[in-house]
């Protein structure tokens, strides 16, 4: 049965506000939600008594398991009443119309342990999942190295579906007691002149203060299980029913997510992940996963599937005896500098990438608690070059977990994996995750103040994949005097000529041979630039150079946009990003005069040597790209 706890006038009316956590652009669907939500309470969840990977069944029924809202009336008819109060149900049930659901199920896990009538925090040392899943909303006490931290996870379920509303059947480990409950997270409303909060349960009801407890009664589980095709039996864990599932969550997006998302554990046979579509299962494992992406990604195949074979030889190296970066010194940012690697061992490594094999390394680093001694932790970092990357393409993995919105590289033809495993980067990473999961922010509610240098911490770790890269690519651009002396001898008969002081200063002397006098070899000036840009907290200003101020009066646009993976950045822009025509942008100009701004430009006329062009505002979470270019009108 369903009950709505009634309100009482002094109570503050807020509708819940959950959804809007995981409207990000770094998730493509809802089934992207729904999957990493759901795998990553799973792999939470991971029994201790057993070595065998999590096991996670995604059913989608076919139409021959639905049953009528005719034969599920007993279970639904209540929540109709308040689900039409609120105006989420247009019509009456159609008695007739077949009740569609999603069934997501693990196991090899340990479902959710703890006191099923506990009303308030239990200790710190009791078990407490089933008080936090279901009696919490943005409370989580999930071990700190967990994938989850902000306790919003299971709000995924009722917004998955057009009831706002779900099931969950646990079977605990710890005692084998069968467990079934229901949720509904719906607004405000009211039935009948009396007013409800938005949340109600599906369950047993106290009738002296409304607390609703699970229901255990053993036949009306079996019907349940029944009525929604549950393939758990008394194997321990926990499945979820989402009835009337947003039509935007099909099946084969189901099944691109968990490919994109959980790949690495999938990969490392953590994880194995099961969808059953009208009966017919497809099974991702290590085994089975290439081939399924290929059937699923079409043309972007080639993207997973070296990201995929780059993982696979990193887990095949003895990782304890990967080649290490130096431990910098604690409470000190870190940064990526020439005293991280011996030259040598940079010299090795770039020679390595440059012949198109991966590498790998470890890199240590110091995570320090507020109040706390340090704490050497690490990880690890993978890279390679791919001449058929057209795009950069780094992934960064917590725990197994891609986080889908931190990205660094702007190399094309190079892939990378950033892989944090140890307990102590992994916990301060997700202090500093939004509730979805997708990024690392450094003002992150779970994140400020937590940590003694934390926020250049977490930027060192969020720019490993450029700025170890930029490391390489110097021991690339040293010059060798005898690289080519094979192809182009500098003396007669290939020999080598001794070189004069001009020479050396790298001026010819003009002389080809004995005798001969050549050409000298011409000097090409140096553009001189006009403009100084720097950057400036949520945007940038520039001002004129010596040489500009010589150029005046001037007619500059400037064209702004946020850099892109992929594709030219300004032909990518969109006002969702920003437009320079609203209020949102601080645009100051002193010297010169705004003569059109719209969408992402403006267009300056300067006329003073005191000309300064400050604009700030931007999203300082992305890197902004700037180009000045110089008109004639």
């Amino acid at each position: 049965m369903w009950y709505f706890r009634e309100m009482s006038r002094a109570e503050l009316n807020q509708d819940p506000t959950t959804d809007d956590y995981f409207n990000t652009d770094h998730l493509t669907n809802f089934s992207d939600a729904l999957v990493r939500e759901s795998i990553q309470n799973s792999l939470d969840a991971k029994s201790s008594k057993t070595a065998a990977p999590v096991k996670v069944r995604i059913t989608f029924p076919s139409e021959k398991d639905l049953m009528t809202n005719a034969d599920l009336d007993h279970i639904f008819a209540p929540l109709y009443l308040h689900a039409n109060a609120t105006g989420i149900v247009k019509n009456a049930a159609d008695p007739k119309e077949l009740v569609s659901y999603i069934v997501i199920e693990d196991f090899g896990t340990k479902g959710l342990a703890g006191s099923p009538d506990a009303a308030d925090d239990p200790d710190l040392m009791e078990d407490s999942d089933f008080y936090y899943f279901w009696r919490n909303v943005g409370r989580g006490r999930k071990h700190e190295e967990a994938r989850g931290r902000w306790g919003l996870g299971k709000t995924m379920f009722p917004a998955s579906s057009l009831m706002h509303s779900f099931f969950g059947l646990t079977v605990r480990e710890s005692d084998q007691r069968h467990l079934l409950m229901g949720q509904s997270v719906l607004k405000i409303h009211h039935v009948d002149d009396r007013k409800y909060a938005p949340y109600g349960y599906y369950g047993v009801e106290d009738p002296e203060d409304g607390f609703v407890v699970p229901i255990e009664d053993s036949i009306s589980i079996d019907e349940f299980k029944l009525y929604f095709s549950l393939s758990r039996n008394t194997e321990p864990g926990l499945s979820v029913v989402v009835p009337f599932p947003k039509d935007d969550i099909e099946s084969n997006d189901v099944i691109k997510s968990v490919i994109e998302h959980y790949f690495f554990p999938i990969l490392s046979d953590e994880l194995i992940v099961e969808i059953l579509v009208n009966g017919k299962p497809i099974i991702i494992n290590r085994e089975t996963i290439d081939d399924i992406a290929k059937t699923y990604f079409g043309e972007n195949d080639l993207v997973f599937s070296g990201t995929a074979e780059l993982a696979k030889w990193y887990l095949e190296q003895n990782q304890s005896t990967l080649l290490k970066a130096e431990l910098q010194l604690p409470h000190k940012s870190p940064i990526w500098s020439d005293d991280l690697f011996d030259q040598s061992l940079l010299s090795k490594l770039t020679n390595t990438l440059d012949m198109q094999k991966p590498i790998a390394v470890r890199v240590p680093l110091y995570v320090i608690p507020t109040g706390q001694d340090p704490i050497v932790s690490h990880f690890d970092l993978v890279l390679e070059r791919d001449p058929d990357l057209n795009q950069p393409l780094d992934v960064f993995l917590r725990s197994g977990i891609t986080i889908s919105g931190v990205h660094s590289l702007r190399e094309h033809g190079i892939r990378a994996l950033v892989i944090s495993q140890d307990k102590a980067l992994v916990t301060m990473l997700g202090d500093s995750e939004n509730p979805a999961h997708t990024e690392w922010q450094d003002r992150s509610r779970n994140f400020v103040g937590k940590y003694r240098a934390g926020k250049s911490t977490l930027a060192f770790v969020k720019d490993a994949p450029r700025g170890f890269l930029r490391l390489l690519n110097r021991q690339s651009e040293v010059i060798d005097d005898t690289a080519l002396r094979h192809i182009f001898p500098e003396g007669p008969s290939g020999r080598e000529s001794p070189r004069t002081e001009d020479q050396a200063e790298g001026q010819s002397s003009g002389k080809q041979g004995p005798g001969k006098q050549g050409p000298p070899t011409p000097k090409i000036p140096k553009q001189q630039k006009k403009f100084i840009l720097s950057q400036r907290s949520g945007g940038f200003e520039f001002h004129l150079s010596d040489y500009g101020l010589e150029k005046l009066p001037l007619n500059i646009k400037v064209s702004m946009a946020y850099d892109v993976r992929r594709g030219n950045p300004f032909k990518r822009w969109k006002a969702a990003d920003f437009d320079v025509s609203e209020n949102a942008l601080l645009i100051e100009v002193n010297g010169g005069d705004i003569l059109r701004q719209k969408k992402n430009e403006i267009n300056l006329k300067i006329d003073s040597k005191k000309f300064i062009f400050k604009v700030t505002g931007f999203d300082p979470e992305r890197d902004l790209i700037v180009d000045l270019i110089e008109e004639r009108w």
